[in-house]
């Protein structure tokens, strides 16, 4: 897997087959007859009359009777689905736990996410919180697909956008996750319908998006730790954390007793800077073997569903 080489980078996907969403309405694909190819799927897909490409990774245990969890995987500002995939490495973990993960586009060149006032202030105006909504009833269309089990996560810009989908689409994820996230001001701020399960990590030397914030006539980013705490006060939680020593580098802040029993959990990496951690890098850079997001994010996914709120 390869670093994120700053925010300037950016790869493309070949489109292999356009498909359309087939209803406005989603239907589940549970138990109907399907050819299922496994492993990764490229396609080229027309949503709301915008085509974009998508990736996907259907797990060789998936067998369209069982409803399976879906994760949504973001891309950072000038990346792409593959190398958020290679970053992440969702799939592998999709093999062993049995649930779909997709890697979806955003727009623009170079391509990156309509993640709030920042979005705005690149000339990005995409709907993209109704590109994933549609997205969302793709899969539950197409696949067997547990509804009360969507999570999303994402990188830099992409965890920007999946901060935005929290606050604009709660009613149907179930947990969210970001790494070295670019929060921005919401125009019409954050009107999440529920309590959101929140967890992310953060370096404490991300060059890119400082962990104690940034404001100049482009970026408005808070500080990480106040994100955090903003996040906790929504979900009504009790404004004390709890700090955990997870290693020498790693620091939990940990705000609990929320409503709906949700937790808002800040994993900071002391030294750390713009990276997915625990990413396969091939070399030592900005600690990002300091903990692995993936397989941490997943098991905290694991505790929450929408279920949780009946």
């Amino acid at each position: 897997m390869r670093y994120l080489l700053g925010l300037f980078l950016c790869s493309f996907i070949l489109p292999i087959m356009t498909t359309h969403a087939q209803s406005d309405t989603p239907t589940s694909a549970c138990g109907n007859s399907m050819l299922i190819t496994y492993g990764f799927n490229e396609r080229e897909i027309t949503l709301n009359g915008e085509t974009r490409n998508l990736l996907f990774y259907i797990p060789e245990s998936y067998d369209n009777t069982l409803a399976v969890p879906l994760i949504l995987s973001l891309h950072g500002f000038a990346s792409s689905p593959n190398q958020q995939s290679s970053y992440s490495d969702w799939h592998d973990l999709a093999e062993a736990e049995g649930f779909i993960v997709a890697y979806p586009q955003g727009t623009g060149f170079p391509l990156r996410w309509n993640s709030g006032d920042l979005g705005v202030r690149l000339g990005n105006v995409a709907d993209d919180v109704g590109y994933i909504n549609a997205l969302m009833d793709w899969f539950i269309t197409n696949w067997c697909i547990d509804e009360t089990r969507i999570y999303v996560n994402g990188l830099s810009n992409g965890g920007g956008m999946t901060d935005r989908l929290a606050c604009e689409l709660s009613e149907r994820i179930a947990a969210v996750g970001m790494v070295a996230g670019a929060y921005n001001p919401l125009e019409d701020g954050c009107d999440s319908t529920r309590p959101m399960p929140v967890i992310a990590f953060h370096g404490t030397s991300d060059s890119i998006v400082p962990y104690d914030g940034l404001s100049n006539r482009l970026f408005d980013f808070p500080s990480v730790e106040s994100w955090a705490q903003t996040w906790a006060e929504r979900d009504g939680c009790q404004p004390e954390a709890d700090s955990l020593t997870v290693t020498d580098d790693v620091t939990q802040t940990r705000y609990s007793d929320c409503e709906n029993g949700v937790e808002v959990t800040l994993y900071t990496i002391e030294d750390g800077n713009h990276v997915w951690y625990g990413a396969d890098l091939g070399f030592s850079f900005g600690k990002v073997n300091a903990i692995d997001a993936t397989t941490t994010i997943w098991a905290f996914y694991q505790r929450f569903s929408l279920m949780n709120d009946q």
